[in-house]
């Protein structure tokens, strides 16, 4: 696990959208999505459509709508986090 996988994990416990983690991470927002959807991929984080409760699957538009999403830890990306 990367130190940027790190830190975003620990503000993944909840529920948050893009913007929280800029505020909240030191990180550049190409890096945020990027490890974001390295993270999507490795099955550590839940992608949610922003007016439902809708997990987002399909990572074809990430790069285009990444701002809209909000995000959250999954079970494996806890345990993860905590090894």
């Amino acid at each position: 696990m990367t130190t940027i996988e790190f830190d975003l994990l620990d503000e993944l416990y909840f529920l948050v959208d893009f913007e929280h983690l800029l505020r909240e991470t030191p990180y550049q927002e190409h890096e945020i999505r990027d490890a974001l959807e390295q993270m999507i991929i490795k099955g550590w984080v839940r992608c949610y459509h922003p007016s439902q409760e809708e997990i987002i699957t399909e990572l074809s538009r990430f790069r285009q709508e990444y701002r809209k999403y909000r995000y959250l830890a999954s079970k494996e990306g806890l345990l993860a986090h905590n090894l």
